[in-house]
């Protein structure tokens, strides 16, 4: 029992510092519904709600970028493998010239400007334009 009055005093000490629920609990092995049966009454200062919300506002961006860098690199896990089929694919074929034309007119963009037809890439590295 002794003990258990020992903790409970902590609990509230490290709360009265701006502590979390969470940091508390690492400190004194407890559960959180004692925790919170024993804090419930004690009231957090302004201060104390301003950085206990500044540290949740943290922990949610550094969640957020987390989740961000595991949809990134399985992006790009997902784009290897697509690349690696493609080209055993272009491979297969690649000696093929109706292929190759169909690959080239699927890259090329048209124009509609004037009275003839004209394919156009747009990359501006490698800007060609042919009429026909």
């Amino acid at each position: 029992m002794k003990a258990l009055v020992q903790m409970k005093g902590r609990a509230i000490e490290l709360r009265k510092k701006g502590l979390s629920y969470k940091d508390i609990l690492t400190e004194i092995k407890a559960s959180k519904s004692s925790l919170s049966l024993w804090l419930r009454d004690l009231p957090l200062t302004p201060l104390e709600k301003k950085y206990l919300k500044e540290r949740q506002d943290s922990n949610i961006s550094r969640g957020r970028i987390k989740v961000a860098s595991v949809l990134h690199e399985n992006r790009l896990q997902r784009d290897r493998g697509l690349f690696a089929v493609t080209k055993q694919e272009f491979d297969a074929h690649k000696d093929d010239s109706l292929y190759v034309i169909g690959i080239a007119l699927y890259w090329a963009e048209g124009s509609r400007r004037s009275s003839t037809f004209s394919f156009t890439n747009s990359d501006l590295l490698r800007r060609k334009h042919l009429s026909i």
